[in-house]
């Protein structure tokens, strides 16, 4: 209105109405005094009408619906909100079509005088954008964004935004408020650790503090409500990351709660967080193993950890994952894959890729490709290629085959393509082409009595190669078996003609021997093996002396092959020619270096104080393939300890020994036990992962829990009395009932109790009645409001940015009162249609009254 009365176009248009009226009373000679200022009064209420601003009486369309969501949360501080508030309702009322968003926990509709009150600790951007959406209702208009930046979930957000009308029918503007940014101000962020641990294992929580400007405080942190580290800190500003080292102690839900004393801080209600973890009971590992009294020292260092193990036989293990399923952790220690059947080699790479669970293998002379582990199930989940690395030159080497051409060894009633003398022909002539040129080669066959099939000499070439395959494929099956008598043969073969420096005997036999005792072969053994000459044996057969092959082989410190099929012949055969040549293995001293920087297994130890290795099994790395070399060797960086992921579970792979040849230094270094133990957590699942899982989410106001409730097959289970109970601020029980809202999903939601940490668990039975307890701790801190402008994530916006006075630019303003223009149109209508009758009455002298 001010407007108009302040328009040239009033003044001109009333002064020529005025003109017009004096002339009008003087030609007419009206002399009736008191009718002429009502008169002109009349006149100005009626030019004012006429001239109000076009917009409040327009009737063309209205314009496009614009909203305003305006931040009214914690992070703002009191007098921004405030005069934000007094500005937006300017802004409502200086046009149609206008809605004020008001945002805070929630999104609320601003209109008429009284705005509702808002809660301040969270903000719902994501809620308000939808809301928004839902006023334009899929069509044009604009939206105006006043706010500081900072939400509480910055992702839902960004969706929200997303959701509004497409194709640039929305703009969208972005009005900056300023937020909390006292530089005085210090406080608590949330606490960085695992939410679930095994028991007695140790761990590092960080806690971030954040600081406006330097200054000193005291640290206190409670873990289950006991004091356990006061500690005084003077940092300067910034934020700081601040480790603390603890342990897990028994198996429970393990509360910690943290508070930063400063005199000079002047928001102390942000400086105390909280946090919770579940703790396991400890893992069992299970070492599998041929060798348990070295494996028995590996088991004892990892008790000395808190991890607690079994010892096994290869024999023994289990070949269903439901048997297996108790250890969290499987070891397997140096022996031949051709000890495990093919269910239990299937269930052990389940175990890791199904179950997520450990699974450890470690080097020795009857491991990786010595132990005949290549193409088998279990190399495509070892973290290292079962190749030998490339060398510029090998060492030559002599390899002696006796095998058993004893009647048993041609049984007719096999097929002539099956029997074991046909296959041991077959797998001698594959084992004769893996040998090199200037290797040394000796095939003795015995029965009761034994002969020099190929005389001990270099393999050769050519005619000469072609002529030892041929002497090989004549060998036939007769007669008794003389073991000892050919043992002892052989040897004497190999001491008669010095060859190369390593020499290696490969004993194979399918029957019992009719000389010799158990004491005369392992004193034989033992003493080849004294003179540098290793042996292997083959038991083939439910017939052979299977103890008396094992004790041969473990003097001779060879290998042992109990094979129940002549099929696997000729692979042990090849196998083990290549593992007679060392190819696969590295001696001599190998100090290891750090290969992944600052990998978990290695945290705390410093790579320089490793003792070196007398030897490992050579192998290649699988890096490419994603594989993490922890430790490499420092001569030619060959693999010595590597991991991977393998489906859910992790695979480790040690290349040397527990101490039997290469790591005898390695046992008596300080940090060996400490080395398996953080490679054995490492390879440990999640212990949280399970059937059932649940999810806590705390809002402003309130607090969510959903748990997931699955069959032991994964499938969801529904119609399950589900049950949540937590012990609240008073120290009582409190126990709610979870409806179920999907398949196997159940959920409650509850009133958000007091700032603090509490002991939760979810309560249902499984399909066989048994009770289930999921730990479900509420961790409820500080409003994430309460933090200074900044350190909250913030959601990223696209848009323009403008400010309050250009917002404003287009409201009309309607007075003091700030009504609309339409209303003050209205009331001047009205003004004259009642002044009009009294200014008739008086100019007709229709009052009691003469002028």
């Amino acid at each position: 209105m001010l407007t108009a009365l302040t328009a040239p176009l009033f003044w001109l248009a009333f002064g020529l109405g005025a003109l017009a009226l004096l002339a009008i009373a003087w030609r007419r000679r009206l002399r009736w005094r008191p009718a002429w200022p009502l008169r002109l009064a009349l006149l100005g209420l009626a030019a004012l009408a006429a001239l109000l601003p076009q917009a409040a009486v327009s009737t063309g369309p209205p314009p496009d619906r614009q909203v305003l969501i305006l931040d009214q949360s914690d992070s703002i501080p009191p007098l921004v909100r405030e005069t934000a508030g007094q500005q937006a309702r300017q802004w409502q009322a200086g046009g149609p079509n206008r809605m004020v968003i008001l945002m805070g926990a929630e999104a609320l509709a601003a209109s008429g005088t009284v705005w509702p009150a808002v809660d301040g600790r969270d903000t719902d951007l994501a809620g308000a954008l939808d809301l928004a959406a839902d006023a334009l209702g899929g069509g044009s208009g604009r939206v105006i964004l006043a706010t500081d930046g900072v939400v509480a979930d910055p992702f839902a957000a960004q969706e929200a935004l997303g959701r509004l009308p497409p194709g640039g029918a929305v703009s969208l503007e972005l009005l900056p408020l300023a937020g909390s940014s006292d530089p005085a101000d210090l406080f608590a962020g949330r606490f960085y650790l695992p939410s679930a641990m095994w028991e007695h294992t140790p761990f590092r929580a960080v806690l971030p503090v954040y600081l406006g400007r330097g200054s000193e405080f005291v640290l206190r942190l409670a873990v289950n409500g006991q004091l356990v580290l006061e500690e005084t800190y003077s940092l300067p500003a910034g934020q700081h990351l601040i480790p603390i080292e603890l342990q897990t102690t028994v198996s429970e839900i393990m509360t910690l709660e943290a508070e930063i004393l400063s005199a000079l801080d002047p928001r102390p209600q942000n400086n105390r967080t909280f946090a919770a973890l579940q703790v396991f009971p400890a893992p069992r590992v299970l070492i599998v193993t041929q060798n348990a009294g070295r494996a028995s020292g590996l088991a004892g260092a990892l008790s000395a950890e808190g991890l607690d193990s079994d010892l096994m036989t290869p024999d023994d293990l289990p070949a269903s994952l439901s048997a297996l399923s108790p250890y969290q952790a499987v070891i397997l220690h140096n022996f031949l894959a051709s000890q495990l059947t093919q269910a239990q080699a299937v269930t052990l790479k389940d175990f890791a890729g199904q179950l997520g669970r450990g699974l450890i293998f470690i080097g020795g002379r009857s491991a990786y490709t010595l132990g005949g582990y290549k193409d088998t199930v279990l190399e495509s989940i070892l973290p290292v290629r079962l190749a030998p690395p490339p060398r510029s030159q090998d060492s030559a080497l002599t390899f002696v085959l006796a095998f058993d051409r004893s009647a048993s060894m041609g049984p007719l009633r096999v097929p002539p393509q099956l029997r074991p003398i046909v296959l041991a022909r077959e797998a001698a002539i594959r084992a004769v082409e893996t040998l090199g040129v200037e290797d040394y080669l000796g095939i003795l066959t015995y029965n009761t009595s034994s002969q020099w099939t190929i005389p001990l000499g270099p393999v050769g070439d050519g005619l000469a190669l072609q002529q030892t395959k041929d002497a090989i494929g004549q060998v036939t099956a007769a007669g008794g078996t003389s073991i000892f008598k050919a043992l002892t043969a052989a040897l004497e073969g190999m001491r008669d003609l010095p060859t190369t420096e390593t020499r290696h005997l490969l004993l194979l036999s399918d029957g019992q021997s009719a000389d010799g005792t158990l004491d005369e072969f392992v004193a034989l053994a033992s003493q080849a093996n004294q003179e540098g000459i290793t042996i292997s044996t083959i038991a083939l057969g439910v017939e052979a002396d299977r103890e008396l092959m094992a004790r041969i082989a473990e003097a001779g410190d060879g290998r042992y092959y109990p094979v129940e099929q002549a099929t696997e012949l000729p692979r042990i055969l090849i196998d083990e020619s290549r593992a007679a040549r060392g190819e696969n293995v590295h001696e001599g001293t190998a100090f290891p270096i750090q290969g992944e920087p600052d990998h978990p297994v290695l945290s705390g130890m410093t790579v320089a104080t490793m003792p070196p290795l007398a030897g490992y099994n050579a192998l290649q790395s699988k890096a490419d393939l994603g594989a993490e070399d922890v430790l490499l060797s420092a001569n030619f960086e060959d693999p010595l300890l590597s991991v991977w992921q393998v489906g859910l579970g992790r695979v480790a792979a040690w290349t040397g020994d527990l101490g039997e040849e290469w790591a005898g230094e390695w046992t008596g270094w300080a940090g060996w036990e400490p080395m398996w133990s953080q490679l054995v957590r490492y390879t440990l699942p999640d212990p949280a992962f399970g059937p059932g899982q649940v999810e806590v989410e705390v809002g402003p106001a309130g607090l969510q829990v959903t748990a997931q409730v699955r069959s032991t097959a994964g499938l969801p289970r529904g119609g399950v009395p589900v049950q949540f109970s937590f012990v609240g601020p008073d120290g009582q029980l409190r126990a709610y009932a979870m409806p179920q809202v999907g398949p196997g999903t159940y959920r409650t939601v509850l009133e958000r109790p007091p700032e603090g940490v509490y002991r939760g668990v979810v309560l249902y039975e499984d399909e066989d009645g048994f009770p289930v307890e999921l730990a479900a701790p509420l961790v409820v801190d500080y409003p994430r409001e309460w933090q200074p402008e900044a350190q909250p994530e913030a959601v990223e916006f696209v848009g323009a940015t403008l400010a309050w006075e250009e917002l404003l630019a287009g409201t009309s303003p309607s007075g003091p009162a700030g009504a609309p223009s339409e209303a003050v149109f209205q009331r001047l209508i009205l003004a004259l249609v009642l002044l009009w009758p009294l200014e008739i009455a008086i100019r007709r002298r229709w009052m009691p009254w003469r002028g």
